[in-house]
């Protein structure tokens, strides 16, 4: 270590060590590890496998997406697996394959970690999925600080290699609790992404940590039957059922976001005031995020009106 060497002036610092860049933009940073984690049967190793196709072919389903070969670590639940790939596969016939293994991996053993570094660089492998993370714990435990730290410094050395690391994880028994385990682990890393399952096979993808402004927003997915299996379909920008009644009630005119309120709140009968009100603010800051209204503020009064050509 040379300090002369290594410290910087402020208006000068190195981009490869500095500068945030991005696998997925504002969603998975490049170089770092992100937790993909959610209630069982919430769709995840759906979704890893999804994003591992997504860097593979460089697609911009969820942002603009950095190519780089993937290697899926697939540590449990093997038998119904090629199915979804088969089915990607036919979906997107132009798709290049990923790597899969599914070899028993021991993240806490620094010599297997080594050797799974190697091959990635002997291979030129820059995207590392493990599925899950449980079973990449072969004799440890996540709650024990001990093993949380020992799995910590094996994403680090995977990402001072330039790996980006998406590991799949579950909740504990309390969802609300967050990601199961040692808040070393938890809180640690860079990047943390909560599946929530909705009505039918609707789901979303919140961005739970992120150094980015994404933090707290969601993307909306809809898992779609595809002969013995399920697809992925994104779609970031999907407006809810709120949304488009609220787009064809308003133009582009002025007008109170209480009127609005109150003329909607009639089609919703089951819902208290105060609860529906809230879900409109929120459906009305997404869509100014969306740039497709602007909401305006005068004399303490709030105002809505669209920006963009109403169909």
């Amino acid at each position: 270590m040379s300090l002369d060497q290594n410290t910087h002036l402020s208006n000068n610092l190195p981009d490869a060590e500095y500068l945030q860049a991005w696998q997925i933009y504002k969603t998975v940073p490049l170089f770092q590890t992100t937790m993909l984690y959610a209630q069982e049967d919430h769709y995840k190793s759906f979704l890893a496998l999804d994003i591992g196709m997504m860097v593979q072919n460089g697609i911009n389903a969820i942002g603009e997406t950095q190519k780089a070969t993937v290697l899926y670590l697939c540590l449990e639940n093997q038998i119904g697996f090629q199915e979804r790939v088969q089915a990607i596969h036919l979906a997107n016939p132009s798709y290049e394959p990923i790597l899969i293994n599914s070899d028993q991996f021991d993240i806490c053993d620094s010599e297997v970690v080594e050797e799974y570094i190697e091959y990635c660089i002997k291979n030129e492998i820059g995207f590392v999925i493990i599925d899950t993370l449980s079973h990449a714990l072969v004799f440890g435990d996540e709650s024990n600080p001990n093993t949380a730290r020992d799995v910590r410094n094996a994403f680090t050395n995977f990402n001072s290699n330039k790996i980006t690391i998406l590991v799949v994880h579950h909740t504990g028994k309390n969802d609300s609790a967050g990601a199961r385990g040692s808040a070393i682990l938890t809180y640690d890393i860079s990047s943390r992404l909560k599946v929530k399952k909705g009505k039918g096979l609707e789901g979303r993808l919140l961005i739970e940590k992120s150094k980015s402004d994404m933090a707290g927003k969601s993307i909306p997915f809809n898992m779609v039957v595809h002969k013995d299996t399920l697809l992925v379909e994104w779609d970031k920008d999907k407006t809810s059922p709120l949304g488009k009644e609220i787009l064809e009630s308003i133009d582009h005119n002025l007008m109170k976001v209480s009127d609005l309120k109150d003329l909607l709140h009639p089609r919703y009968p089951d819902m208290a005031k105060d609860s529906f009100r809230k879900k409109v603010d929120r459906e009305l800051n997404k869509l100014s995020g969306q740039q497709i209204l602007e909401l305006v503020r005068e004399n303490k009064v709030i105002y809505v009106r669209r920006t963009d050509a109403k169909n």
